[in-house]
């Protein structure tokens, strides 16, 4: 592999590790201060931060095995794929102590993060100024969602 294109995806990899960085450290902000203004004994905000997380995971490993398996790779890679978004359907609603709107607003943030660390990590695509620009449009619109339903 080239030089340049190994330097291309390193800066590429390292621009979505920032993006995800910098959305996490909101998440856990935001979860912090949620975590203080609620009542004791309601559930625990990073348990759901945990499952936001691992939701995200199964969701975009599931799709990025169908998409393996229908490059040719073999059916194999599809039904792994159907078992991982199943497993994320029951994943991302286990919390139902939050509002169902509430919850997706704050987990398409963590999706977005994801997909973009698994499509540069796994596909080797490049993030451009948009998908960047996007995806701040996206963490910003979670923590409006998030911080409006105080």
């Amino acid at each position: 592999m080239p030089a340049a294109i190994r330097t291309s995806r390193l800066h590429s990899l390292a621009t979505a590790c920032t993006v995800t960085l910098q959305s996490a450290r909101f998440v856990l902000q935001s979860a912090m201060e949620d975590a203080a203004a609620r009542v004791v004994g309601s559930p625990p905000m990073i348990g759901t931060i945990v499952s936001l997380v691992l939701a995200a995971l199964l969701e975009v490993g599931g799709d990025a095995a169908i998409r393996r398996g229908l490059v040719g790779s073999g059916p194999h890679w599809v039904v792994a794929g159907a078992v991982a978004l199943v497993a994320y359907g029951f994943t991302v609603n286990v919390n139902r102590d939050i509002e169902f709107g509430r919850l997706l607003g704050a987990y398409i943030a963590v999706f977005f993060v994801m997909s973009q660390v698994i499509g540069v990590a796994a596909f080797g695509d490049r993030q451009s100024v948009f998908s960047i620009l996007g995806g701040v449009l996206v963490v910003a619109g979670a923590a409006v969602i998030q911080l409006g339903a105080r």
